[in-house]
């Protein structure tokens, strides 16, 4: 238990001596149900973990995947679309495979292609890791491949609390033939809170390379074993978020809205499927 209380405390002395600042970018946060509630989902446990932190893969039981595709304040050359694979090896820990694309166009897109692993360290601690490949498209100009890595971990201190923190391109790596433009480093440390069996309340602190400090969260509620309610907000700049879940035996469909003043609506969408799910 002391190890993996002083790996936490690095993280959070990490967080807090970075002088890091946030920034719109085109790297976002795939994954409806997160989106509804403002892309806080560094705590939530599933394939989508690849895309918000990687150690909540070493909690998955089950082999899932999951399609996601958004379309940013309803603007075409906004567009984005995500796939994530996880796939638990019990005692080995648990594998990740993503895929994410912004803007689906012939004359600009950014993709990136991830593999991750997580571990459990202990019953309630994980650690995983991520290497991504991004590549930028840009008509008559050369394309662009650019290596960075993640890292995270997910301490559940209590069966209702648990905490993560999570580094997006810990290395500071640029993007390799563009020098005026960088990759961003990401750091997010973020909370979540069962206020009670069908409540769910999360809070996460965005800090990056680009912007200020960003606050986001939002609350889940079920209303039953099938259907949820997700709500959320987010600063800089401030957005609201709202979105509906789906559950059947194997299936969950989230729907999800986020809401800026000036420019609009954002609806997003993810099917998720879970094989050997009871």
């Amino acid at each position: 238990m002391f190890r993996y209380v002083t790996l936490l405390h690095f993280f959070l002395l990490l967080f807090l001596r970075t002088s890091l600042l946030f920034s719109q970018n085109d790297l976002l946060f795939p994954d409806a149900r997160s989106m509804a509630i403002a892309g806080a989902g560094i705590t939530f446990a599933d394939h989508w973990a690849c895309f918000h932190n990687q150690a909540a893969l070493g909690f998955i039981k089950t082999t899932s995947i999951g399609v996601y595709t958004e379309n940013r304040y309803n603007i075409k050359e906004l567009n984005s679309g995500a796939i994530a694979l996880a796939i638990p090896l019990k005692k080995f820990g648990s594998f990740g495979l993503s895929y994410y694309i912004f803007n689906n166009s012939s004359i600009y897109n950014r993709q990136k292609y991830s593999l991750a692993y997580a571990k459990l360290l202990g019953k309630n601690f994980s650690a995983g890791v991520q290497f991504d490949l991004l590549y930028t498209h840009v008509n008559n100009y050369d394309n662009n491949l650019s290596f960075c890595g993640e890292i995270g971990i997910l301490y559940r201190i209590h069966p209702k609390w648990e905490i993560g923190v999570h580094v997006f391109n810990l290395t500071g790596a640029n993007y390799q033939k563009y020098e005026k433009e960088q990759i961003p480093t990401i750091m997010n440390i973020g909370v979540g809170w069962h206020l009670s069996e069908n409540t769910l309340l999360v809070v996460e602190i965005e800090n990056s390379t680009y912007n200020n400090i960003t606050v986001r969260g939002g609350i889940e509620y079920e209303v039953s074993k099938k259907v949820a309610f997700q709500l959320g907000m987010r600063s800089n700049p401030w957005i609201n978020t709202f979105g509906f879940s789906y559950k059947a035996k194997n299936l969950r469909i989230n729907i999800a809205m986020e809401y800026h003043q000036l420019l609009g609506i954002s609806p997003g969408i993810s099917f998720d499927k879970y094989f050997g799910a009871e």
